[in-house]
């Protein structure tokens, strides 16, 4: 219960900050370049390892399908039957390596929000967005529990909240945590990861974490608000997301 009520007041937090932008940001982001293929093109066509490989992975679908599982039993419904959860308990990842195995220090221009923004023609709303998407960092690694400069808590984040979106249904404190574990592992047994520059995985977990943070406040106001346009507009992006990382839901 208790990690279901912080995963709804970040939401809401991050709401908060889209709707402080309400003038020309709050126009742009709804018709904004999409994210998820932002992302895609940018960063991760650039990485010297495929995270889209990683997560097409046995273990990672497995451990997804058997989320998906647990949370259609929890809201009363059967889980589908073309996507049959693992034997093994949703929560039974044991950890293989220890979560700083994925992280990295910090470098180069720090220059993602500007990228991301760069699809914005109006001057003003570009200047807007790069406020968002800062400020929508900021407050993801001010979070309790979230481990800064970890590409693995940047995935995470992303694929979380997009599954989120799209099921609409929060992960619970033990599934939170396997996945974190999970992607840890799989991703730091890449033999490419270590070769992976810290510019680049710097880039990578930017664009991740303000990817994951829009989409979340883009679908928390929808939800406030009763407004499917905008409800519609974050699935949209929670479909592209995990489509850059070789998933679908």
């Amino acid at each position: 219960m208790k990690a279901r009520s912080r995963a709804s007041a970040l939401a809401g937090a991050l709401g908060l900050i889209l709707l402080a932008f309400a003038g020309a940001a709050q126009s742009q982001y709804t018709n904004y370049m999409r994210p998820g293929v932002n992302f895609n093109n940018l960063y991760a066509a650039q990485a010297d390892i495929t995270l889209s490989n990683m997560m097409r992975q046995s273990q990672m679908i497995g451990y997804l399908n058997s989320v998906k599982a647990s949370q259609a039993k929890a809201a009363g419904r059967a889980p589908p039957v073309a996507s049959p959860p693992p034997p093994a308990a949703v929560a039974a990842v044991a950890p293989k390596r220890p979560l700083s195995a994925t992280d990295f220090r910090p470098a180069g221009a720090r220059d993602t929000a500007q990228q991301m923004s760069a699809a914005v023609a109006d001057p003003a709303g570009r200047a807007q967005m790069v406020q968002v998407f800062r400020q929508i960092q900021e407050t993801l690694e001010g979070t309790p529990g979230f481990r800064r400069n970890n590409l693995a808590s940047a995935v995470t984040v992303l694929l979380g909240v997009s599954l989120q979106v799209l099921t609409g249904k929060e992960f619970d404190d033990a599934q939170s945590q396997g996945l974190l574990q999970l992607v840890n592992d799989e991703l730091a047994a890449l033999p490419g990861f270590k070769a992976l520059s810290n510019e680049k995985r710097t880039q990578m977990y930017d664009a991740m974490v303000m990817t994951g943070g829009l989409i979340a406040g883009i679908a928390h106001n929808a939800a406030e608000a009763g407004d499917e346009a905008q409800a519609l507009q974050a699935r949209t992006m929670a479909l592209d997301a995990l489509a850059s990382l070789g998933l679908k839901p």
